[in-house]
């Protein structure tokens, strides 16, 4: 079982772009099982098109929270930097997985506009032990030589 998952996988990554538009389709069908959806924005992800940062970004407002958490991973892989814009409102999303994926995905990127945003969203934060994630991802930035 598990050998024909990974050769599912190998086919579909040995697709890239080609597997964009049927990829991006299952993550936003709202019609599809949640496992499936999830292992669609895992794939956008992974095979890291440009042209799938739309449905991504559009993915960080679904209302199933394991859906923008995946989304965060894959946004994140995908446009590095570019994402901070992206995944600072995260900081603020009612579930706490989220918030703390964005946390972990800003501290990753560790550039100054990450940095900000962090610091930004420190002191908003009411989970004590994503506090203190975000102020050691802050401290963690903070000691890294500068680019």
């Amino acid at each position: 079982m598990l050998e024909d998952e990974f050769d599912q996988r190998g086919k579909l990554f040995a697709l890239g772009d080609a597997a964009v538009g049927p990829l991006k389709r299952l993550a936003r069908s709202e019609g599809e099982e949640l496992i499936i959806r999830q292992r669609a924005i895992y794939a956008l992800g992974e095979i890291a098109a440009p042209s799938s940062v739309r449905a991504l970004r559009s993915l960080l407002a679904a209302k199933e929270a394991v859906l923008r958490l995946f989304a965060v991973r894959a946004l994140t892989k995908i446009q590095g930097e570019a994402a901070v814009d992206d995944l600072e409102p995260l900081l603020g999303d009612p579930d706490a997985s989220v918030r703390k994926t964005a946390l972990h995905a800003l501290a990753q990127i560790g550039d100054e506009r990450s940095l900000a945003a962090l610091q930004r969203h420190e002191g908003e934060e009411q989970h004590p032990a994503i506090r203190e994630v975000a102020k050691g991802a802050i401290a963690e930035i903070r000691r890294r030589p500068r680019r």
